[in-house]
């Protein structure tokens, strides 16, 4: 963990994860910035973010710890309970795959879901294209979001719950097929 360059805009940590922490109750928690700035734009600073947020279990501010690097480098014991988010990633060498022709996006996103399987039908339900051919029950055939081998899933350290963000929420990249651009969130769960 670094220290946190509070002023800073929540863009430029946008790949990194905020570690925070309850001065009431001890509560943790390390949502992805990039999640952040979905919810609170992308002009917000880390100590804007920090004080309009609050702990989940009590409803006291939360102190900013610093930021974590790679989302991989979260240890277990950190890891905030609730809704995982998941990375979906579209294999490069997969974009020649006709299947892609059912889906208006083809880049990568984070899906917020209590499984893999789920992330991946929020993702087909999401990026269907409204004018490819449907079966009986209103769905594509074969979306590309559900193969493995076409989209790798990855389940993201910590939770969005802190956040308040549903399940079924989609955050993507503003540069199609760049995961380093700033997220949108696409999709709200819960609605």
């Amino acid at each position: 963990m670094q220290p946190s360059p509070l002023g800073d805009k929540l863009a430029r940590w946008q790949h990194r994860r905020l570690s925070l922490r309850c001065g009431a109750c001890g509560w943790t928690a390390t949502p992805l910035v990039g999640l952040l700035a979905a919810r609170l734009g992308t002009c917000t600073t880390l100590a804007e973010a920090a004080r309009r947020l609050a702990c989940r279990e009590c409803g006291s501010p939360l102190m900013v710890l610093g930021l974590v690097g790679a989302a991989a480098a979260v240890p277990e014991a950190e890891r905030s309970p609730g809704i995982p988010v998941f990375g979906l990633t579209p294999n490069a060498a997969a974009h020649s795959s006709p299947l892609w022709a059912g889906s208006i996006h083809r880049g990568p996103c984070y899906v917020s879901a209590l499984d893999e399987r789920r992330a991946r039908l929020y993702a087909a339900n999401a990026f269907a294209d409204p004018a490819a051919p449907r079966m009986a029950s209103g769905l594509l055939p074969a979306s590309p979001w559900m193969l493995p081998a076409l989209v790798a899933a990855e389940r993201a350290v910590g939770s969005v719950c802190d956040l308040a963000v549903a399940e079924g929420t989609i955050a993507t990249s503003d540069r199609s097929g760049d995961a380093r651009g700033a997220l949108q969130v696409v999709a709200q769960g819960g609605a």
